[in-house]
């Protein structure tokens, strides 16, 4: 990914950050995780103050000194880790009737079936097993917040005995680690009730060490707590006036929108002190599918935030559209090219889906397309 350096040096196109994670798998992942940023310059884990030169993110390492220096990761590794590749088992890739490599069907077909746990079982039980730990949460009494708090609550260390491992580079470090996020007291002025009582009751956040003493740690998809992450662009550092969200979270259905990866994000930026714009919890679980969405800050440190998502709402209710590609309706089921369910039965799209014909990925691409040109004149008047 260093190699990229040359390509934005001159600030003509974006600039590329990865989100990942790092967890431990005894520890809940809704306690302990590691953010991770990986650009072209450096590799920053913001909690601890620790920023290391991308060339070295696989390297060993000895108290805090690369004692062997090893090839940089290919770019794809950073694709791969950041999203939920290396997490999806090789059964769940096939079951999506995704074509592979002789090599990889071969394999697959070598292992043995008590080798695969299907993570929705595994993951289950393990929200189970964390949620008969917490005793302290009436949540019959506000079913709402109760509910987002159990959400949130629940465990998922299960993907992480399935991600990638890089060489520790906190191995034997005895140098103590400061702890560098604000105290959510501090900014209590970005605070609305409802996320207050949401961070309320999650408690306070793990201020664990990390672990010095294993040669590997994991690295994860940074979405197994939080799907949409903005953090990076929340740091007052960054000075971010704007920033502009394409949700692609898989929701129940495409007339049941919880929007959960809106009051994560506002939840765990107010847990670590960062800026993020006042959101009604209990009146936005409750909003009609949406194509746009605007939260703006009453501060002048907290970006406004426009947030855009796949609802195929009033895309498919124009009349004689004309797609741009080649279309006939026998192709669509004997339905316009814009009538078509992003989540709810008969969808032919998921997070987790590998392949899309020309039609499928056009239809998402056109539909994204015009939830995006057809609110500007709403964006640009916020």
């Amino acid at each position: 990914m260093s190699q990229l350096r040359t390509s934005v040096a001159d600030g003509k196109v974006p600039y590329p950050l990865f989100t990942s994670a790092h967890f431990e798998g005894d520890i809940a992942s809704s306690e302990f995780r590691v953010h991770i940023e990986n650009t072209p310059h450096e590799i920053s884990m913001p909690r601890f103050g620790v920023n290391i030169a991308t060339k070295h993110f696989g390297s060993h390492w000895d108290e805090g000194v690369v004692t062997r220096e090893c090839p940089e990761f290919p770019l794809h590794y950073y694709i791969g880790s950041c999203g939920c590749a290396f997490s999806v088992l090789g059964e769940t890739f096939m079951a999506y009737g995704s074509e592979a490599d002789p090599r990889l069907l071969a394999w697959i077909d070598a292992l043995k079936q008590e080798d695969f746990q299907p993570p929705s079982d595994t993951m289950a039980n393990e929200s189970r097993q964390t949620e008969s730990k917490k005793g302290g949460l009436n949540l019959a009494k506000i079913p709402i917040i109760g509910e987002i708090v159990e959400k949130m609550a629940s465990d998922r260390t299960s993907v992480v005995n399935r991600t990638s491992l890089v060489n520790n580079v906190f191995h034997n470090l005895t140098e103590e680690l400061p702890f560098v996020y604000d105290d959510p007291a501090d900014r209590a002025d970005l605070l609305c009730p409802d996320v207050q009582d949401i961070v309320r009751k999650l408690g306070p956040r793990y201020q664990k060490d990390v672990d010095r003493e294993n040669e590997h740690f994991s690295v994860c998809d940074a979405g197994i707590v939080q799907n949409v992450n903005v953090e990076p662009f929340l740091k007052t550092s960054r000075f971010s006036d704007l920033i502009i969200v394409f949700d692609m979270n898989g929701y129940k259905s495409d007339e049941d929108f919880d929007y959960m990866p809106i009051i994560q994000s506002a939840v765990h930026a107010s847990r670590n002190g960062l800026p993020f714009p006042p959101i009604q919890v209990k009146r936005l679980v409750h909003e009609a599918p949406a194509e746009f969405l605007v939260f703006e800050g009453s501060i002048d440190d907290c970006p406004t935030i426009l947030w855009f998502t796949l609802c195929n709402k009033n895309f498919k209710e124009i009349k004689d559209y004309e797609p741009k590609i080649p279309f006939d309706e026998t192709m669509n089921d004997g339905r316009p090219f814009n009538d078509f369910p992003v989540y709810s039965s008969g969808t032919n799209f998921g997070t987790i889906q590998f392949e899309y014909s020309e039609l499928h990925f056009q239809q998402l691409h056109e539909l994204m397309y015009h939830n995006v040109t057809s609110c500007m004149p709403v964006s640009q008047c916020s």
